[in-house]
């Protein structure tokens, strides 16, 4: 339908047509009630005549219009006259993305900050259920002052109808939108589930978002063809050309392409937050006057660089596992052999059992040392001899973490008990070398001193192998805003060594690494951006984003030559807390890494009554952690995990999210007594604090907390309101602190020589139950507020994260075994208190453990029901002649 200039719609008089697609026609339009412009779509008459399509249409509309955001062109709503239906929108000045793209690519900050206000688009629609299904060039406009409007959001589900437009503008779209085997979306842009008529979700959108900000720094379309079938069999086989993004492109930036554009939505980026924050990380380094290092890119995949065939395939059933060997009879350079060994849930429950779990080869490529789960659920090191089939269990290193082995490759020294201990591979006790609370890595070099960091925060430490005091290596700089340095690495002749720089941010953009001159003592940056050093013949290697990188480096004069290049690609490594990689390489020449970089999981929020009963909290699944539910019950404040962890509200009545923090990565929140205000433990660009911020999300976060050295991973409001008892974490581990509110000095509550953490009052203040380990392992206990008083042990198994009902007569609290249990304890307060026996609840697998929050009746739990594919084992990939064919990557590089 063509409307003239001057046509009258009742309030509505067009002026002239503003464009024409697949959505429907677009008339510039006058609103005469209102006094302003409007853009008028009218929609195609086969919906209007359909009563069922007109009223599905006015629900989507309905939804449409409550999206409110600048970078989102507003619907201000469904109107009829004189027979037609139309909708009236935003009038948005300014040309199209696509209009702008037509003389070619932007620059590169330009397109960031573009990509940055679409993504910020994406994200409020995606927090209310709306999924856009035609992200384009042509649906993306730019305002005189350079501010991104998204148009027709969700129209093109709204709509719902066929189209015969051009296979690069055009949506094709077909009947049953919510079902299997529809075609919605324009060619160019669409998902491959959209392609093969999948069901579809926001990774759909972000999918598109990739495709798009592709476009923008290339300057061509990512996937094109002489029709819309031949775009959509591109979509569907044809790998991105890597190599024409400019050669400016941050890292960063070209790792979120790749993960925005697997062609698998499962190992796609799950929210359109971690893209954002990537690119807001990429362009702060860009005004900080920081360069990031521009890796060049390759054509071909990074998996298929060693590409050698593999003649032989083994499989064997070990206690450790499930084990797939495969390797070369006669390795050559190149030759990829794949150690399939249970590192269950891709780590996951392996952290939560034993912490830090690198891997360790020795030096001759004859020994790998991994820490593994055993049969009984405890977890192990074990010796995997590289001319032998079977891994072998080391005698004496149950729970233990942290292997590095001897330079002669006979001794293994791991973590265990707090302590650094060592002991002989062909047999023996292990024995204690010295302290160690809270390790971060060690070094053993040819004089026979370790260079280690014996806790997660402040500097490195050297220690005869044979045992002895500690003496300081390195100290932090708080001027440089460090919080502690890790993952040492001497290097050849012992005089210097390699080490990671932890900021107190504990942002991966912010880590570095230095190099230390031991007889001088002087250290210098080498890398910014960049964690866990290795060196082996001339290269240095570390990780970042998932990609391991390697320099050239002369180790004589602590000195990188050229630029790093990546080298790997998939390979697991902790990004966001420690800093740890799973790599090692040998200096004969062979990499043993973990593959699998960890994404964030969609998980399942669901109430849990007493009998192990589970309901969903709401139809939507995030990568949900820590939820609490409200005083009222009316509402749960969870964190979601991304590049940072959000915290969020939802109103369980309605579903509805809304997000209150920004820049702070949230570890752990708690409602106030009222219900009015949360409190929230997070770090933006310095150590872990307390803040606490309205929850309904009005003003702003206020700072309650903070001390450079402390790191809080915990802490409980008084119900009263009189003060917060925190969790803090130094260098000699955890003690418990309260803090009176309005004061800025803490008042011990608990200090001891063990570790305390995941303190809970009491509905009326006068008690407190934790966590501590002062019997080597944890069990939860009870004491008096602020006492003094006894002390009362609740748990008889081993205990964490423990919790009170509403009413003061039940503690609750987690027993770890090789599930876990969720104990319950009757208790009677007085002046001789009575604590039950615990009493099992229910059993969930150990993945689900988390803090404990109850309703207000008591009988129900809110917890995270994680997805079965998080039990899937990873993979250990050994790569003989690795230091080789990297060389001559990189020395074909600098031709």
């Amino acid at each position: 339908m063509e409307l003239a200039s001057g046509t009258k719609l009742g309030q509505f008089e067009v002026v002239s047509p503003l464009g024409k697609g697949g959505m429907g026609e677009v008339y510039l339009a006058r609103d005469s009630r209102l006094s302003r412009e409007v853009a008028l779509k009218i929609l195609p008459e086969a919906l209007a005549s359909n009563a069922d399509r007109v009223a599905r249409f006015e629900r989507e509309a309905r939804v449409l219009a409550s999206l409110n955001h600048p970078h989102i062109a507003a619907v201000h709503g469904l109107e009829q006259a004189d027979g037609v239906r139309f909708l009236v929108l935003e009038l948005v000045p300014g040309p199209t993305l696509g209009d702008r793209l037509a003389s070619g690519a932007l620059e590169v900050r330009e397109a960031l900050q573009l990509a940055r206000q679409i993504a910020e688009g994406l994200e409020e629609a995606h927090a209310k259920g709306v999924i856009h299904r035609d992200l384009k060039p042509a649906n993306i406009k730019i305002t005189p002052e350079g501010r991104v409007k998204v148009l027709d959001f969700g129209l093109a589900k709204a709509l719902d109808e066929s189209s015969d437009a051009s296979p690069d503008d055009s949506p094709t779209v077909a009947r049953a939108v919510e079902s299997a085997g529809v075609i919605l979306g324009t060619a160019g842009y669409m998902s491959p589930e959209q392609a093969r008529g999948q069901i579809v979700d926001k990774r759909s959108d972000i999918w598109a978002f990739g495709c798009v900000l592709y476009e923008m720094l290339v300057g061509q379309r990512l996937f094109s063809g002489p029709s819309a079938t031949d775009t959509l069999a591109a979509v569907l086989t044809v790998d991105p050309d890597w190599s024409r993004l400019p050669a400016r492109t941050p890292p960063g930036v070209r790792s979120l392409l790749r993960r925005c554009l697997q062609k698998e939505k499962s190992s796609r980026v799950h929210d359109i937050s971690d893209a954002r924050i990537e690119i807001e990380d990429a362009l702060r380094e860009e005004s900080s006057g920081v360069t990031p290092v521009t890796p060049a890119p390759s054509s071909r995949p990074r998996r298929q660089l060693f590409s050698h065939a593999v003649a032989l395939v083994i499989g064997a059933l070990v206690g450790a596992g499930v084990v797939l060997l495969v390797r070369s009879p006669a390795p050559s350079p190149g030759t990829a052999a794949v150690l399939n060994i249970n590192l269950p849930g891709e780590g996951r429950l392996l952290e939560q059992l034993s912490g830090v779990v690198p891997v360790a080869l020795s030096r001759d490529v004859k020994r790998l040392a991994y820490v593994g789960r055993r049969a009984d659920g405890r977890t192990q090191i074990f010796l995997r001899r590289m001319d032998r089939l079977n891994p072998e269990p080391v005698p004496g290193t149950e729970d233990a973490e942290m292997p590095f082995l001897s330079p002669d490759g006979e001794w293994l020294g791991f973590a265990s008990e707090g302590k650094l201990k060592k002991v002989l591979l062909s047999g023996g006790q292990p024995v204690v070398i010295t302290e160690a609370p809270d390790p971060r890595g060690a070094s053993w070099g040819d004089d026979g001193t370790i260079l280690l960091a014996p806790n997660n925060a402040g500097g490195l430490f050297r220690v005869r192998a044979t045992g002895g005091d500690l003496e300081p290596a390195t100290q932090i700089d708080r001027a440089r805003s460090e919080d502690g340095h890790r993952w040492p690495r001497l290097l050849p002749g012992g005089k210097a060594a390699l080490f990671s720089v932890q900021p107190l941010s504990g942002r991966e953009s912010q880590r570095k690494i230095d190099a230390l001159n031991l007889v001088t003592g002087e250290r210098k940056t080498l890398i910014e951006g960049g964690s866990y050093p290795v060196y082996a013949s001339g290269l240095l290697f570390y990780g970042r984003g998932g990609q391991i990188l390697a320099v050239p480096f002369d180790p004589e004069r602590l000195e990188v030559q050229g630029e790093p290049e990546p080298v790997l690609d998939d390979v697991r490594m902790d990004t966001k807390n420690t800093g740890l990689v799973h790599l090692d390489v040998s200096p004969e020449g062979t990499a043993v890494y973990v593959a699998g970089f960890p994404k964030p999981r969609e998980r399942s929020l669901v109430f849990m009554d007493r009998a192990g009963r589970q309901t969903p909290v709401t139809s939507t699944n995030r990568p949900f952690f820590s939820p609490v539910i409200s005083p009222d019950g009316r509402r749960i404040a969870v964190v979601i995990e991304g590049s940072e962890e959000v915290l969020w509200v939802m109103d369980l009545e309605s579903e509805t999210m809304n997000r209150l923090t920004f820049d702070v990565n949230v570890s752990v929140a708690s409602w106030s007594a009222d219900g009015r205000s949360i409190f929230y433990a997070g770090n933006a660009d310095g150590p872990r604090s307390v803040y606490k911020i309205a929850a309904d999300g009005s003003g702003k976060a206020e700072l309650v907390f903070s001390k450079t050295e402390w790191w809080i991973n915990d802490f409980s409001v008084r119900p009263d309101g009189s003060g917060i008892l925190m969790a803090v974490q130094d260098v000699h581990g955890h003690d418990l602190m309260f803090l009176p509110t309005g004061k800025t000095e803490v008042e011990p509550f608990l200090v001891a020589p063990s570790e305390e953490r995941g303190p809970a009052f009491s509905p009326d203040g006068r008690y407190v139950v934790y966590a501590s380990d002062e019997s080597n392992r944890f069990e939860i206990y009870l004491r008096p507020f602020p006492g003094p008083g006894p002390k009362r042990q609740i748990s008889n198994n081993g205990g964490v994260t423990p919790s009170w009902s509403r009413d003061g007569r039940e503690i609750f609290y987690w027993e770890p075994s090789r599930v876990g249990r969720l104990n319950r304890v009757s208790f009677e307060p007085g002046p001789d208190p009575k604590v039950g026996k615990p009493q099992t609840l229910f059993e969930v697998p150990l993945l689900m453990i988390d803090r404990l929050t109850l309703t207000p009746d008591g009988q129900r739990f809110a917890m995270v029901q994680p997805p079965p594919e998080e039990e899937t084992p990873l993979s250990m990939v050994a790569i003989p002649g690795f230091l080789e064919e990297t060389k001559a990557r990189l020395s074909a590089r600098r031709r």
